[in-house]
């Protein structure tokens, strides 16, 4: 008679803890949840600063200062989003040895987002470096027989074709150093 209450006790107590495990656990997973969509956001940010940087160095190259560019070109700022704010900058530096240019830039951003798990919390930052060369274009020689016309508009005879040339390094005017 005596053992059934207890067995109840035993019972409860056992079903009591394995909820507080569960209720736990879930929590914990949906923090986690939450930290890694700010980690991803964040990288979102930082990867926004890389291609701000870009857009600075393809709007000045070719540029009007000697080889290879403007130091001062990339000074550190930060520029806030809806979701966080991103510092970036960059700097001139030269090529490790092997590389096939002599100067390149160092281009670092810094993304940061609030951290989802507390006001106390420091925020969730992500941190991204490119390396941009620096390549001096080589030199074209024109075909006296070919129309000036063709070089005055598009620098090269121009032939219509499906395909597209792309070219990431930034390229500094040679004719200035």
């Amino acid at each position: 008679e005596g053992v059934a209450l207890a067995l109840v006790i035993v019972s409860m107590l056992v079903l009591t803890l394995t909820l507080s495990a569960v209720m736990f656990m879930t929590a914990a997973s949906a923090r986690d949840a939450h930290r890694s969509n700010a980690g991803q956001k964040a990288s979102a940010l930082a990867e926004s600063g890389i291609n701000n940087a870009l857009a600075v160095l393809n709007s000045n190259y070719p540029g009007i200062v000697v080889y290879p560019g403007d130091p001062n070109l990339l000074p550190s700022r930060t520029t806030p989003y809806p979701s966080g704010t991103v510092t970036w900058s960059g700097a001139i530096e030269s090529a490790p040895s092997g590389a096939t240019w002599e100067d390149q830039w160092r281009i670092t951003s810094v993304g940061n987002v609030a951290n989802p798990t507390g006001p106390s919390a420091s925020p969730v930052a992500r941190r991204m470096t490119a390396i941009v060369p620096i390549v001096i274009p080589e030199t074209v020689s024109i075909n006296p027989s070919s129309s000036s016309l063709n070089w005055v508009y598009a620098f090269n005879d121009i032939h219509f074709d499906q395909s597209v040339i792309v070219r990431s390094p930034v390229y500094a005017n040679r004719d200035l150093w």
